[in-house]
């Protein structure tokens, strides 16, 4: 099958409407170093984060570039045919394959394109796990990016037009930001509203955009990757609600199965489903001889799709720091659990220097109870408050990176 003049106009109409956009995401830098490297640069990340929108402000001053959307085309098309005929008829060098995961026969379509044309390959997915075994397979020819939603310094920068320094965990932690950076708290809800997606910068009713996102997710990316049934969707479905009613504590692998009638099985199946697809984060605890029951947080914002912000603040709070974490590259968070079922902290974690430290989130007027009987490893408190009290850390500045 040969290109359509129907994909060759939809190319050029989505380089076109690119003039506009003046401001690039901080990941933009290292995207275009890669332009000049034969591997194949991978991006992943939630679907409506902006990487199509990125690869493309990367190429749009290359005419020799072409842009596929996969979803569009049939699931067993030959992306190496569709590439050969690009590179020998229209003379491309530079392709983008956008959410590569609706094909079913990319990672071998790939390791042909890469071995026998001369072809620079960008692909996306807003499936995890997809590029994860895809870079696997192969091997030395590929490299993974991961695009996430903006940072509040992020968000600051295109809101505002005002780019911060940038803050290491380390220095946020001894203090060490800025009069400038601790001017910018009256923005902080606002971007847990919702805010840290680009396309909720000029559209006033993004919580729209927001619900029909996730139904997407449910029903398009995960119903692929899972192989699912309508039933099994629906069931998906009700998880998310659960999840995001229960709040950051009231949620584990027995109460959604009772809740929901399913094996325990079943539901860890889901969850990874849902985790894969940027929709939740899992988890689990630190400590010998506690029972493995996971921690469920959620990307921003789909908790307010079912919850109030005034009911919610709390779950959203911890929801903003497992983002800020990962979104730093910090993949392996851990939460706190006592044997007793005694409060404890929430989040242990490690500093760029390899340091254990505990972390504590909360509004303004937490306080230090929960380190009780904690010894031997430093204890933050991150108080969601423009006036934070001495043994306390802006939480916003978490998101400083």
């Amino acid at each position: 099958m040969s290109i359509s003049k129907e994909i060759l106009d939809l190319s050029k109409k989505s380089f076109g409407k690119l003039s506009n956009l003046t401001k690039k995401r901080f990941l933009y830098e290292e995207l275009t170093a890669e332009l000049t490297s034969k591997s194949i640069t991978i991006l992943s990340g939630p679907r409506g984060v902006g990487k199509s929108t990125l690869l493309k402000q990367v190429l749009e001053k290359f005419p020799d570039a072409f842009y596929l959307a996969v979803d569009l085309l049939e699931h067993d098309a030959s992306l190496f045919n569709y590439a050969q005929e690009l590179e020998e008829k229209y003379k491309i060098k530079y392709l983008i394959l956008d959410e590569i995961h609706f094909n079913e026969n990319y990672v071998q379509d790939l390791k042909k394109i890469y071995d026998f044309l001369d072809l620079k390959i960008f692909t996306t997915s807003s499936v995890s796990i997809s590029l994860k075994n895809a870079a696997h397979d192969l091997s030395r020819r590929a490299k993974v990016f991961n695009l996430y939603p903006f940072s509040f310094r992020e968000f600051i920068y295109f809101e505002k037009d005002i780019l911060l320094e940038e803050l290491s965990i380390s220095n946020i932690l001894k203090k060490k930001w800025s009069a400038s950076h601790a001017k910018y708290y009256h923005l902080f809800h606002e971007y847990l509203k919702g805010r840290l997606f680009a396309f909720t910068l000029e559209e006033a009713r993004y919580e729209v955009l927001f619900k029909s996102m996730l139904e997407k997710i449910i029903n398009q990316d995960i119903a692929k990757i899972g192989d699912l049934t309508f039933n099994e969707i629906k069931l998906i479905e009700k998880i998310v609600a659960f999840i995001a009613k229960s709040g950051s504590d009231g949620v584990s692998y027995n109460a959604i199965s009772k809740n929901l009638g399913i094996t325990i099985y079943k539901t860890q199946e889901y969850l990874n489903y849902l985790e894969q697809a940027y929709v939740i984060h899992i988890l689990f605890p630190k400590g010998k001889n506690v029972t493995k029951e996971p921690k469920v947080l959620m990307f921003l914002p789909y908790r307010l799709l079912f919850c109030r912000f005034e009911d919610c603040i709390g779950a959203l709070r911890e929801d903003f720091v497992i983002l800020a974490l990962h979104s730093r590259g910090m993949s392996t968070v851990h939460y706190l659990k006592s044997l007793r079922g005694e409060k404890v902290p929430d989040f242990i974690i490690e500093t760029e220097n390899d340091k254990e430290v505990i972390i504590e989130v909360g509004g303004k007027g937490k306080g230090t109870s929960q380190f009780k009987g904690i010894k031997n490893v430093e204890k933050y408190i991150l108080a969601d408050s423009e006036e934070w009290k001495e043994n306390q850390i802006p939480l916003f500045m978490l998101g400083m990176n």
